[in-house]
């Protein structure tokens, strides 16, 4: 089954999915994020890779890159984090996140 993370690239997230792909419900993790490439998310990946979890990364930097990137998806978590870069694209992600919801 796949995990759909939104905003997944911040150390709280990251322990979240650890914490749900070791109950063994998920192979494979879908993370949104505007900036997914980050160091501490190849870590993460390579992580659960080694644990037999596939993790596609996804940049999504406004409401068409956020509706594609959840097609298909079942089940979702939102992580809402570091409002203090680029508050007003983290805010309209969130209004669009909710409306896709």
């Amino acid at each position: 089954m796949e995990l759909v993370v939104l905003n997944g690239a911040s150390n709280i997230a990251k322990s979240v999915i650890r914490n749900l792909t070791a109950s063994g419900t998920y192979n494979k993790v879908r993370m949104l994020d505007f900036r997914p490439y980050r160091t501490g998310v190849t870590a993460l990946q390579r992580e659960l890779a080694s644990n037999g979890i596939a993790m596609e990364k996804r940049q999504t930097t406004n409401a068409s890159d956020l509706a594609l990137a959840m097609e298909g998806a079942e089940h979702c978590v939102y992580f809402p984090h570091d409002y203090v870069s680029m508050t007003s694209d983290k805010n309209n992600f969130l209004i669009a996140t909710a409306k896709l919801a």
